[in-house]
């Protein structure tokens, strides 16, 4: 009757165990799936909140200015950002992987793209926004780099049980799939995003093709070949007797836009470099390279470079800064292309270091759980997202400095801009995507198997099939053992 009972009792308790095993397994992942969104939306969110205060401290009304709505616009896209995060991170889809990837392709790599230079609103030397029906304007290129690399890395990791000449067909196609979009954001004449656009990807396509001994051969190769024209550029820009424009001007008391004749002014350089100009889409690069290789350089540039050097180690305070306050910097592009230099005059270098070092570690984040998700594309998108904010974050400071050109090109997550925002919010939706369970992202999908029938217990008389071919009953072989 004991044997019985416990027999009885023994499938329930098996049941309870597996219950709580698989319960306490749960509970882990959802801790994990907590704790790794954190990871990645902290660092986020830090850098919107600075962004934003910086933005609300340079648009509120000074000596009589109509004060702009900046930074409540940046709040409502934050605010659209996380959404669009929460719904790509955790969202169910009923569609298939490749229907979203098609799609989504053809509308933001393709149409969008063709629609801005037919509808779009030209903005400088550039046409890159399009608003359509009182629409609030967007950046159609903005989407098309995020999409862009989501379809490049799903094609360069295909299904491992494609054959070789399969693979090599996705590999074209996806190079194929770069060119097209690519060469219509440079049709808007956006030279900024279009080298970001190819650099990201190529990257991706980079990582995938060579082994890391091999790229770091052709980084190498890249920077002892380049090290000829850098010193060339350098020799222009700082010609003998070396003067140092900024500080003359700090001590002449001069702030006029001519100002002191020393170096080589713009039409000079311009004669030099581009004698004749261009024409068509690059008729605006000869003048802007022009104000890079001077030295006295632009108003934007040399202003740009005077609010780091007042800021010095902890800065002028909070809306205390004279260049970005009293609009020496241009109000226009204090929000966006020059955001760095009203952190660091207002903060100095120890406040722009800790925004570079939240930027830092959201990269190594990205790449970390890329490198962890055990889905093959993770790695392939996590690179080109990172390698997508690290290129935009240096060459921002990069024209802060005057190290690099002027291109317009925002700090990520601080700079005002709603299409950068929501697609960096949603690219972060992605890789919380792929770290998370099998789903939209997912390479294969997971098909429960069927579980094998419990055995029946044997009985005397049963016959059993014995390696040789020979056949025992059970009953025989329980009294022969």
């Amino acid at each position: 009757m004991a044997r019985w009972h416990q027999r009885r009792c023994q499938p329930s308790a098996r049941a309870a165990s597996a219950g709580a095993v698989q319960e306490g397994a749960l509970l882990a992942d959802l801790s994990a799936e907590v704790w790794h969104d954190a990871l990645r939306l902290m660092p986020a969110l830090l850098l919107c909140g600075v962004g934003i205060a910086l933005t609300y401290g340079v648009c509120v009304p000074v000596e009589g200015a109509p004060e702009r709505l900046y930074w409540r616009r940046q709040i409502a896209f934050l605010v659209i950002g996380l959404a669009a995060y929460a719904v790509i991170a955790k969202g169910v889809f009923p569609w298939s992987r490749r229907l979203t990837m098609r799609v989504l392709y053809g509308l933001c790599c393709i149409v969008l793209p063709v629609l801005v230079l037919v509808l779009g609103r030209a903005t400088g030397n550039s046409t890159r926004w399009l608003s359509l029906a009182g629409m609030p304007a967007v950046q159609p290129a903005e989407f098309a780099k995020i999409v862009l690399l989501w379809v490049v890395a799903e094609m360069v990791n295909p299904d491992p049980r494609l054959d070789r000449a399969m693979r090599l067909r996705r590999h074209l196609l996806a190079v194929v799939a770069v060119a097209l979009p690519a060469f219509l954001v440079f049709l808007e004449r956006s030279m900024g995003n279009t080298a970001l656009l190819c650099a990201s990807v190529g990257t991706v396509l980079l990582t995938r093709w060579f082994s890391w001994p091999s790229l770091l051969i052709l980084a190498t190769a890249g920077v002892v070949g380049l090290t000829p024209v850098a010193l060339a550029i350098h020799r222009i820009r700082v010609p003998e007797p070396a003067v140092n424009v900024s500080r003359l001007e700090a001590q002449r008391g001069s702030f006029g836009p001519d100002g002191p004749p020393v170096g080589l002014s713009v039409r000079e350089v311009k004669s030099v470099v581009a004698p004749s100009g261009a024409s068509g889409l690059l008729s605006h690069c000869p003048d802007r390279f022009a104000c890079y290789l001077s030295q006295y350089g632009g108003w934007n540039a040399r202003q740009a470079l005077r609010c780091v050097r007042i800021g010095g180690e902890r800065g002028s305070g909070y809306r205390q800064g004279n260049i970005t306050i009293l609009g020496y910097l241009p109000r226009t592009v204090q929000h966006t292309d020059f955001i760095y230099c009203v952190l660091s005059e207002s903060f100095g270098l120890q406040g722009a270091a800790l925004v570079l070092g939240l930027i830092g570690f959201l990269i190594a984040v990205v790449l970390w759980r890329g490198a962890a998700s055990p889905h093959p594309a993770a790695w392939s998108f996590a690179v080109g997202f990172a390698t997508l904010i690290f290129l935009q974050t240096v060459i921002h400071v990069g024209m802060a400095l005057r190290l690099l050109p002027i291109i317009g090109i925002p700090l990520p997550f601080v700079s005002y801009g709603g299409s950068f925002l929501v697609t960096s919010f949603a690219a972060l939706g992605l890789v919380a995507r792929y770290d998370g369970p099998a789903g939209l992202l997912a390479t294969t999908a997971a098909v429960p198997r069927p579980q094998a029938a419990a055995p029946r217990p044997a009985e005397p008389g049963d016959q059993q099939e014995l390696p040789g071919g020979a056949t025992w009953g059970a009953g025989a072989g329980a009294g022969a053992r």
